[in-house]
Formats: structure tokens, sequence, C-alpha cells
């Protein structure tokens, strides 16, 4: 009896230890956390069915929070459940960060539960995790239509961390334009011993987008370690891949830097990854056209406040200020045109709006700057704006409306680097707009003249040229300088009487106001008629225009017949006549 009751207390002291290391945060057991247990969430800022930065979910050691993010419930979304359970997280479709926590007692490996919403756009989020507070991350999956094996069912993604560290971090990171996606089921296993690992190389400046030349250190917090590192985008090691750090890494073009740390008596370090971004302003020509087909294409995104940045969605360029801050200010910027290349350039677009109010503090505006350098804050630039057709001011409702810019003028624009860029702006009441079906091209050259014919011309024979007649030369959106030909028997000039001469030339910018044009038969001609024949005006890419001329030259009177006076010398047999 005593053996039996001896026995029986190891045997439930060895449930006892089994239940502790299998709890939360307590040894190396394994442990769910399923999201459905209603009393551990706690809202944020809205409504825990809204999207939000400070949502909740604690569990023992681990926590989640972050997005924006909303709970999720087992509807179904594309032919699919919302959640395994009773509940998940949803996260947004925009520039999202949502982070689990273990607070304690280490994490060996790990697997987390995620599916898409639907498939357009494809989602475009990464799964990473820290070790040491989110000072560096290492990227442990892509989370796209391809890794979620372009299906919405669910996916398990698995990691594997091994550190013993306190609050290791696990994110969900989205910079832009995404699906959204859910999440639920994360399993952990803690920490289960052996050597421990080298910390993960940490970056200083941060990974990020920079603007001018960088100094990039890399340090590693394990006493005694030495880090190896690549720029060509192979994993670095210590058998002969990659550079042993010893000083700054200076980047001024955009490099991934790749980083991985040794010491004696640990593990090496998870291979740490930093991209430093360096923008090159986008340039085209003239015809451009821009429909978002699949992306922004080479326009250029910038947010000067807030957090909801144009995003492509509906195949077009789409802002959103909705669930953003006070006040969201999101530029796009076209890609950067030289206009001393070409003349009478013109614009249309379409835009599309829905929600919200277009008034002074709500809007989208175009405008244009010559000293924007096409990549960074456009604040510092100057920027002229060009008027568009839009919706009437006022409250939009859930109908999107869709207007067409009509038909812009740019050919007053002058400048080598000219950027045109779309400003969305909301405070109070945001608008969702979309812009698509960019044009941007030359309006053919015309050329007109008035009157078209001109006739009459006349003098007589050795007694030219004729008399002047005029007609008026004008031009509009002319790619080059109008020049006027006249025929073999007429001349022309600019200047009434002298000046006589073929051809004429006028610049575009003369028959941006109608020129007078002098016209005469030629002196010196035979006689005859001078009929149909054309003063020609032509200009590049331009239908000549003519002006038809007729005229004559006549044959002069025959001489008058005598006159008789009265005779003189009248004798017998004669006289004197006189004429």
């Amino acid at each position: 009896m005593i053996h039996k009751l001896h026995t029986m207390k190891k045997l439930s002291a060895l449930i006892a230890l089994l239940a502790m290391l299998l709890s939360p945060g307590l040894g190396w057991g394994q442990t769910t956390i399923n999201f459905d247990d209603v009393s551990k969430w706690t809202a944020g800022s809205t409504s825990i069915t809204s999207y939000a930065t400070n949502h909740t979910y604690v569990d023992g050691v681990f926590s989640a929070t972050g997005g924006p993010a909303l709970r999720n419930t087992t509807l179904a979304q594309d032919g699919f459940p919302g959640a395994l359970g009773v509940y998940s997280w949803r996260l947004t479709n925009a520039a999202c960060n949502w982070v689990m926590t273990i607070a304690s007692g280490g994490v060996s490996t790990f697997s987390v539960a995620i599916r898409r919403w639907d498939n357009s756009p494809s989602p475009a989020y990464t799964l990473d995790y820290s070790t040491n507070g989110g000072a560096n991350w290492t990227n442990v999956a892509l989370i796209n239509n391809t890794t979620l094996n372009n299906s919405s069912d669910w996916t398990t993604f698995n990691g594997t961390i091994n550190s013993s560290n306190t609050n290791i971090l696990i994110r969900l990171n989205s910079t832009g334009t995404t699906e959204r996606i859910m999440v639920d089921n994360f399993v952990w296993t803690g920490y289960s011993g052996g050597n421990p690992t080298t910390e993960t190389p940490t970056f200083d400046p941060l990974a990020g987008t920079y603007y001018s030349a960088q100094n990039v250190t890399i340090a590693c917090s394990t006493s005694g370690s030495t880090i190896y590192y690549t720029t060509d985008g192979t994993d670095p090691d210590n058998t002969g891949n990659g550079t042993t750090y010893s000083t700054a890494i200076p980047v001024s073009a955009t490099t991934t830097i790749k980083a991985k740390a040794y010491a004696t008596g640990y593990d090496p370090s998870a291979i740490a990854t930093a991209t430093y971004t360096f923008p090159v302003a986008q340039t085209t020509t003239i015809p451009y056209v821009q429909n978002f087909g699949t992306d922004l294409g080479d326009c250029y995104p910038y947010t000067v406040a807030g957090t909801k940045p144009w995003l492509w969605g509906t195949s077009s360029a789409t802002a959103n200020g909705y669930n953003g801050i006070n006040p969201e200010e999101q530029w796009l910027v076209l890609p950067g045109i030289n206009f001393e290349n070409y003349t009478g350039e013109r614009m249309s677009f379409t835009t599309y709006v829905r929600y919200g109010t277009v008034d002074a503090n709500n809007y989208l505006k175009l405008f244009y700057s010559t000293d924007y350098a096409g990549v960074g804050n456009p604040s510092g630039s100057t920027w002229t704006e060009i008027s568009f057709a839009q919706p009437a001011t006022g409250t939009v409702g859930t109908t999107e409306l869709s207007v067409s810019s009509g038909v812009l003028n740019l050919s007053t624009i002058s400048g080598s680097s000219v950027f045109l860029a779309f400003k969305y702006y909301s405070t109070d009441s945001p608008s969702q707009w979309r812009v698509d079906d960019i044009n941007i091209y030359q309006a053919a050259p015309v050329i007109t003249v008035s009157p078209t014919t001109l006739s009459g011309f006349t003098y007589e024979y050795l007694n030219g040229p004729t008399g002047e007649q005029t007609y008026t030369v004008s031009g509009a959106d002319l790619q080059a300088d109008v020049s006027i030909a006249a025929s073999t028997n007429y001349e022309i000039s600019k200047t009434s009487g002298t000046g006589y001469t073929t051809p004429l030339t006028f610049t575009p910018a003369e028959v941006a106001t109608p020129q007078t044009v002098y016209v005469r038969l030629k002196s010196g001609l035979d006689i005859g008629e001078y009929n149909n024949e054309d003063v020609t005006a032509s200009s590049t890419n331009a239908t000549s225009q003519t002006v038809n001329c007729s005229g004559t030259v006549t044959a002069p009177p025959p001489p008058d017949a005598p006159v008789a006076t009265a005779a003189t010398n009248l004798t017998s047999d004669g006289f004197t006549a006189n004429w």
C-alpha cells in the first residue's frame, strides 16, 4: 500500500511537471494560441471589429497587437472560413505592422496559419522575427499568392528561432499595396536548450529609403563575435562567402546587405538582412500613357503626412484616407518630362470619387513643378496647380462618380525637368479617389490662312508690279516655324511696299496671333494670265495651307489716231497739212 502511494505521488509530480512545461512561457512545451477566448481580446481606439493599430489579444506570456487589424469571425470569404475556430485576426490591405510577443521562455520553433481575402491584388506581407526587441528582423517567409498556393484556403507557415531571449517578436508586415490576410492558430515551442545562439547582427542606420549616401555599421551584442557580410544577395558564412566586417560600409545606390555572426561556444546567428533603397527619379517622353494595368507603374507615391499612401487597385491608382490620420497628405508623382523638347502639350485622365466630402479640406488636385528632384518630399519644392474637371463640391455618396478631366493645355509649361503630381488631401471627411487612363500627348499643329483666295492682280505690260493685297496667317500647337513660299510669278512681304522676297518665316510665337502677309504680281512679266498660283504656308507635321492667287498682265492700248489742224501756205497749186 505504501509502495503504491509513493508510485502515485511520483506519477502526480511528473504530471504536474509536464503541465508546467506545457504551460505558456514555462519551458519547452508546445503552446497554441487560437484567439478564440473572447475575454482575452481588448478593443483599442475603436470597435474590435473595425481596423485599428491598438487592439490586443493577451494570453499568459503571449500578446498580439498592431495593424491596422481587427477581430475576424468564421464568416466565409472567397469560399473558405474566416477563422479556424471562433475568431481570427484580419490585417488590412495597406501598410501594416502586426506583432506577436513571447515575453519569456524563448522560442525554438513556431507556426502560424494564414489565408488571404481573395487573389486581387496579391497579398504582400512578410513574416519576420526579432530576438533583440525589433532592432533587427529575420525574414521567415513571404506571404503572397504564390506562397499561399494560389488559394484562399488556410496555409501554415513554419519558422525556427532557437533563442532563449525574452520578448521575442514575430511580425506580419506590409509596406503598401496588398490584399487583406487572416491570421489564426499560432503555435510555438519553448527554447529547449543546447548551445546558445549568437545574437543577430544589427544595422545602423536601419534599412529604409534614403536620398543621400549612408555609411552602414554592423554590430553584434554577443561578446567576441565576428560578423561576415555580403552585398551581392548571397548568404554570408565563415567558410569563404562574405567579407569580415571591420569598418562602415558606404552605400549610395540601392543595396541589400546580409550579415551573419559567429562566436566561440555559440551557434551561428540568424542572417540579418537590410535593404537600403535610393530612389531614382523616373523620366519619360511624350506621348505618355499610364493606365495602371498591373501596378502603379513608373509613378512614385510619397507620404507627406498620414498612413494611407497611394495604392494600386481596380486597375487604377487609389488614395483613401479613411481610417487614416488627420491630415492625410499623399502625393503621386508622374515621371519627369523635358518640356523643352515638345510643343502643344496636352493631358487628359479620368477620376473616380465616392464617400466623404469634396471641399477645401478634402480634395484631389493636380500640380506641376520645375524644381522638384523627382524623389523625396515634395513639400520643399514649388508647385503650380493645374485645374481639371471634377465633381461639384459637397458630400459624396456611396455611388462612385466618374469625371473626365477634359483636355488640359500644358503648352505654357517650360523646363527640362518637369514633374506632374496628384496631391490627395483629407482631414475630417476623407473620400476615396481613383485616377486612371493618364494620357499626355502633343496636339496636332494647325496653320490657318484667311482669305484663301486673292484675285484681280493686274497691271499693263511693262508697268508692274501690281498693287498689294493681303491675307493673314496664324498657327496653334506648332512644333516649328511657319515657312511661306510664293509661286514663281508672285512675291510676298511682311511689310507694305517693301521687303518682297520668298520664303517668309514666322515663329510659332509670332503666329499665335494673326500676322499680315502682303502679296503682289511680280513686275517684268509677259502679257498673259497668271491664275491659280499658290502661296503656301507650311510647318513640321502641320497640314500646309495655301492662298490661291490670280492676276493678269495686259497689253498696252494702240496709239491714238492723229488730229488735223488748220492747213498753212495755201497756194493755187498746194498747201501744207498740219497734224
